[in-house]
């Protein structure tokens, strides 16, 4: 099975319950296709070089986080 990465960046006003429960739903889908985690990894906060523009203003901060999972390939 090969090993896939999901790369989560958040705004840094979210709270951690939330990111834990967005991880948790993408931890979900990879068990439901008979995946396994291999890592979580959790940046804290990190400020960017340019800002992410988005419909409420631009963003120069985000907290990224990257789980590491094995799963079978869609068929």
């Amino acid at each position: 099975m090969p090993l896939y990465d999901c790369m989560l960046m958040v705004k840094p006003m979210v709270t951690k319950e939330a990111i834990a429960e967005l991880v948790a739903r993408v931890v979900g889908r990879a068990y439901q296709r008979n995946g396994v985690v291999t890592e979580l990894k959790s940046f804290g906060k990190v400020h960017l070089g340019y800002g992410i523009r988005k419909l409420d203003g631009r963003h120069f901060q985000v907290c990224p986080g990257l789980p590491l999972f094995i799963c079978t390939p869609r068929s």
